[in-house]
């Protein structure tokens, strides 16, 4: 994979970009990324474009020895799933999109997450999801809404509400609600799922 490195402003002011291109899967990978020393000793990182067959990313991205305090935001998209079937040894179909912003909080950044997944077939099901979360990485609130219009013939839908806390490696289930061939299956409790030492789920019922 070649790579191009250009820097200036030496010793102080350190900028620069990255260039990379070459092949991924039979398809080219191209990589534009400036780079430059902010104020405060933090980093910022422009994403002018990361593209790959169908799939691309952008975005502008400033962050420093607190993580926390990280700040920006970036677009994906990838239009064909199905290039990826290579990568994955399976066939899928379909296409996502996705924003994510951060924002300075006190204590930690704040993240808002958008994720739609369109027509994504797999299994021979298709499935159009959406997912939603905002907050401080330490609580982030997601929302999940999925639906499907033939699952062996009948529609099915699943809503999901949880609380994400990656300080302690925990998400927290409120609520899990499926709907399939007239029947209504849902979590009636909070569920932990944790995954700080392997993976264990309590109290699901």
């Amino acid at each position: 994979l070649p790579i191009s490195v250009h820097a200036d402003g030496l010793p102080k002011e350190p900028r620069g970009t990255i260039e990379a291109h070459g092949d991924l899967d039979g398809a080219p990978l191209q990589l534009d990324v400036a780079l430059e020393r902010a104020a405060g000793d933090t980093l910022h990182a422009i994403i002018r474009h990361a593209d790959w067959k169908s799939a691309h990313l952008e975005g502008d991205v400033t962050s420093g020895a607190e993580v926390a305090r990280t700040q920006g935001n970036l677009q994906l998209r990838m239009g064909q799933l199905g290039d990826l079937d290579k990568l994955l040894g399976s066939t899928i179909r379909g296409s996502v999109t996705g924003n994510v912003k951060l924002t300075p909080a006190p204590g930690q950044s704040r993240a808002q997450i958008d994720l739609e997944a369109h027509d994504v077939v797999a299994g021979g099901v298709t499935t159009n999801a959406k997912l939603a979360a905002v907050g401080p990485m330490n609580a982030l609130d997601i929302q999940l809404d999925a639906d499907s219009p033939a699952v062996a013939g009948e529609p099915a839908s699943v809503t999901g509400k949880a609380s994400l806390n990656t300080t302690q490696q925990q998400l927290q289930l409120v609520v899990l609600e499926a709907k399939y061939h007239g029947q209504t299956v849902k979590l009636l409790a909070p569920a932990t799922i944790s995954f700080a030492d392997g993976l264990s789920i309590g109290a699901l019922k």
